[in-house]
């Protein structure tokens, strides 16, 4: 009887120690906060300067970053530009062993993209890859902040060729609305 309590006793433990490791290593990063720049509904209005993503025009719509529970951000977009409707999801996070913010963005019309993001001040940067109609092109760019941190420019290119670059978009976006907590 007494073997079968100690063995009872160490296997609770276990668990319990595991269940701790877990807790342990899903609680989110800190830099991740530097992604609540971002919270809250936006408007924006910009102009598509075409290529393999379609005409050029104006692009205009709304979209709302908002915090996951447990880390991570969720980026919904709704627009209308030279191509019709489009919509898009995205999440962003962090990697802490290479100390930046990462992207994945799936867009309603079948493009994609994957990155990495950086910040410095009030600007970040991004480069990856975009997937339009099933091909691959680097893609890069920059959001820069207003000093009240309530707008931001955009500027957004591709390569075709991967030595030279074009610009695919630029824009304002204007926040409307600040982020609803989410709870961790």
């Amino acid at each position: 009887m007494h073997q079968k309590g100690i063995l009872l006793l160490l296997v609770v433990f276990c668990f319990s120690m595991a269940a701790l490791a877990q807790t342990a290593d899903t609680k989110p990063d800190p830099a991740l906060q530097k992604l609540g720049v971002f919270d809250g509904q936006w408007t924006y209005e910009g102009q598509s300067k075409g290529g393999p993503h379609g005409s050029a025009g104006k692009v205009s719509g709304e979209e709302e970053y908002k915090m996951m529970p447990g880390g991570g951000q969720e980026h919904l977009m709704k627009q209308k530009g030279p191509s019709g409707e489009t919509q898009l999801v995205e999440t962003n996070g962090y990697d802490p062993k290479n100390k930046n913010f990462t992207y994945h963005m799936s867009e309603s019309d079948g493009d994609l993209s994957t990155g990495v993001m950086t910040q410095k001040g009030n600007t970040w940067t991004w480069k990856g890859t975009v997937v339009i109609k099933g091909k691959k092109y680097p893609s890069r760019g920059t959001y820069v902040f207003a000093p009240d941190m309530m707008s931001y420019t955009v500027k957004s290119e591709y390569s075709p060729d991967g030595k030279t670059w074009q610009v695919m978009y630029e824009g304002k976006n204007t926040k409307i609305k600040p982020a609803t907590k989410t709870k961790n």
